[in-house]
């Protein structure tokens, strides 16, 4: 069996391994705006793996009260699939994440993507001239591969001395567990950058007292 486009090549045997010509790993805005461009020029030998439940990386993981995007919605937006109707200047999370989920239907992405399905490990093969991907489930194989998780895919907490000894509930801003009732806490947060400046507000509403926690306060630099 030859491989469309590639008649020097031959496929890998589909109980083996999943070939395509593009393989994309993650789903957020990146991958899906790669997956739509794809489509934009007719290639449909592509596939978009997400370890995720659903597509939306960042705006999919950060639920925290506030969440919302601090730049403006018709910026933060893909230039060739706008939206006129943003209901805000500055976009929540969950309107982001709608949006995105829309360009999949309208961009008809479905069937291109692999969801719950995580790269494990990523390997050329000199030989077939081919990408290798693991995946828990099946191993996928491309010509052409394109690494899209976003730098936020990770949460990163500090390394302080006592954090692993503090006896009361903790947990990150991506990680937010709604299933913990936060009113009349004494509440700490650590750090002051764009998610605490979202959260803060409405600790401080429900909150018996909050304190937030800043390593070092911002820089003004004067004009000249």
């Amino acid at each position: 069996m030859k491989t469309p486009g590639h008649p020097h090549r031959t496929a890998p045997s589909r109980e083996t391994s999943t070939f395509v010509e593009v393989l994309i790993v993650g789903a957020g805005f990146s991958g899906l705006g790669m997956g739509m461009q794809l489509k934009k020029t007719g290639m449909t030998s592509f596939l978009i793996l997400e370890r995720g439940h659903d597509v939306g990386g960042t705006w999919r993981d950060n639920i925290y009260p506030g969440v919302a995007c601090d730049i403006p919605s018709h910026l933060y937006s893909y230039s060739f699939h706008a939206k006129p109707d943003w209901s805000r200047h500055f976009a929540d999370g969950p309107e982001i994440h709608q949006y995105l989920r829309d360009c999949v239907q309208q961009w008809d992405l479905t069937a291109h993507l692999h969801l719950n399905t995580e790269a494990l490990e990523m390997k050329w093969n000199s030989k077939k001239g081919r990408w290798q991907v693991k995946t828990p489930r099946k191993l996928y194989e491309c010509e052409v591969l394109i690494i899209a998780p976003g730098r936020l895919s990770e949460p990163r907490v500090p390394e302080i001395s006592g954090l692993s000894d503090f006896q009361g509930v903790s947990f990150h801003s991506a990680r937010w567990n709604d299933d913990i009732n936060l009113e009349g806490k004494r509440i700490g947060v650590i750090g002051s950058g764009a998610s605490a400046i979202q959260i803060i507000p409405h600790l401080t509403g429900i909150a018996r007292k909050l304190v937030v926690f800043q390593r070092s306060p911002p820089v003004r630099y004067a004009a000249r």
